[in-house]
């Protein structure tokens, strides 16, 4: 937007620049003070010199005004769309060591679609955070929003850089508490990168992607050598960040890509020939990105918008697990000691003998059409997992008890209003065991495929299994956006610590609430 320069604002003008300004603030989770730097300052001056600034008061009781309009919207929302639902709490620290909590809504609304919305952030105590006080700041919001305690499935934390004792909050909820898969994952890559041999392969490949990247003479020649070896799609070095073993994983990943031409550039350049891999490091480098990938791949999975859900977390583990235990490489070698060390951190962090049949991940497993089968545990442990559905559709009070579809779902099929026939509406309703049993004998979903949109179509045919696939396949494996993630999770946190005290919680809210406004 660009204005005469040779007249002032009138007063509409500044009110949409100055909103305009505050929407730049949210959508890059900037403190407000931003607008009191010297640098974006001159730069407003340049464009618009005829434009005066807002000051941080102004703008933190616009953001105020915007809030507190967005909790009405939200709490409409959430009355209509979320009767069951799982929440995510995240803990982190701001730059003056003050602890907080922010906690983040998913459910599946009656369409099948996955949404999330921040209900709030809190701050904590000084001290250790307790159990109870994160039980009940949750509590709080809940019912702030009007959502009713027994609508609340599950939980997933992730503890971030507080790293607090969670005490019995699962309990204080009364509902099943899980650690985010990621932050887990994490653990378990980062204590496989401390091996001596492991650490010091990926430094010297991390200092040879930054020498690269950043060398005058080194940069040209490599351009030649790609432009040589007609590179269509043109592949970019990337540098290693130390707090994300993802990005350790692209490094390596283009390292590779460009092996052939970066060995041309050594010849060349004898000065720095110490910087460059021997064929063993290269060699020790692919190994390391064919288990990198997996579980990258995995991450993937768990995290996936609209597939990923607690429903993959076992499969997903078992696969890891598998990938490990499966290993050909010698004996003591840099990469079995690397896939030893997955495999046990794994085992470890998961405590997969500690998984009842009645957990949240087992049964989000089994009414996952694509994972019901359960070929992730042993045949005479499927069974224990059945009974503890059948328990559960025998005791959980969900809506339509009387044996009607919730939400109208004759109205929400219209796959089956077109190809299924109009018998499927007027079948008699089936008793708990025979639903169990059709669901089971009914061809297994693709792995590719998308769970929610087969229970679109098929929750006319299994009405009650229906029900708590809605609740079950709500609850996250993951606490945060996989972007997030990828980037290093310590990046959020060190963002978020920047803002203000009294902005925090608004800043936060609208910047993952935006289709709100």
């Amino acid at each position: 937007m660009r204005f005469n320069m040779n007249r002032n604002f009138t007063d509409n003008q500044n009110a949409i620049v100055h909103e305009k300004l505050l929407h730049m603030l949210v959508q890059s989770l900037q403190p407000l003070s931003f607008v009191e730097s010297e640098g974006f300052q001159g730069l407003m001056k340049f464009l618009e010199p005829v434009y005066t600034l807002p000051d941080k008061k102004l703008l933190q009781d616009m953001l105020l005004n915007m809030y507190e309009a967005g909790k009405v919207k939200l709490m409409s929302t959430l009355a209509e769309d979320a009767p069951h639902y799982s929440v995510v709490y995240d803990l982190w620290r701001n730059n003056d060591q003050e602890c907080y909590m922010t906690v983040i809504i998913h459910y599946l609304n009656d369409q099948w679609e996955r949404k999330s919305w921040v209900l709030g952030t809190e701050q904590l105590s000084q001290l250790r955070a307790t159990g109870n006080e994160i039980g009940n700041c949750i509590s709080s919001l809940l019912l702030m929003y009007n959502l009713p305690l027994q609508g609340l499935v599950g939980t997933v934390y992730r503890q971030g850089m507080l790293k607090s004792q969670m005490g019995r909050i699962g309990t204080l909820l009364a509902c099943e508490s899980m650690s985010c898969a990621a932050e887990k994952l994490d653990m378990c890559v980062q204590a496989a990168f401390a091996i001596p041999e492991i650490r010091d392969v990926i430094d010297k490949a991390g200092k040879l992607a930054n020498y690269l990247i950043h060398d005058d003479g080194a940069r040209r020649i490599l351009q030649e050598m790609k432009e040589v070896d007609g590179f269509t799609h043109q592949v970019e070095l990337a540098q290693d960040h130390k707090g994300s073993w993802v990005a350790t994983c692209n490094m390596l990943m283009k390292l590779i890509a460009l092996k052939e031409e970066i060995e041309k550039v050594s010849d060349q350049d004898i000065k720095n020939k110490q910087l460059y891999l021997s064929e063993e490091k290269w060699a020790l480098i692919e190994l390391l990105m064919n288990s990198l990938q997996i579980l990258k791949a995995a991450l993937t999975v768990m995290s996936e918008d609209k597939t990923g859900s607690v429903s993959c977390l076992l499969p997903v583990v078992h696969s890891i697990l598998q990938h490990c235990e499966d290993s050909s490489h010698a004996k003591n070698s840099p990469m079995d000691n690397f896939l030893k060390t997955i495999g046990k951190e794994t085992r470890e962090k998961w405590d997969l003998t500690a998984i009842l049949p009645s957990s949240i991940p087992m049964l989000a497993a089994l009414l996952d059409p694509r994972f019901k089968k359960l070929k992730f545990i042993a045949e005479e442990d499927k069974g224990d997992v059945f009974d503890a559905l059948k328990g559960v559709l025998g005791t959980i009070k969900v809506a339509g008890t009387d044996g009607t579809t919730n939400s109208n779902s004759q109205d929400l099929s219209p796959f089956l209003c077109l190809f299924g026939g109009t018998e499927e509406y007027t079948q008699e309703r089936q008793d708990t065991d025979s639903e169990i049993t059709n669901y089971t004998n009914f061809p297994m979903l693709r792995h590719e495929c998308c769970p929610l949109d087969w229970w679109r179509v098929n929750q006319g045919r299994f009405p009650e299994l229906a029900k708590l696939a809605r609740q079950y396949l709500s609850v996250p494996a993951i606490a945060l956006p996989v972007k997030e993630i990828k980037a290093g999770a310590w990046q959020l946190d060190m963002k978020r610590g920047l803002l203000e005290v009294e902005a925090a919680g608004p800043l936060i809210f609208m910047n993952h609430n935006w289709a709100l406004y």
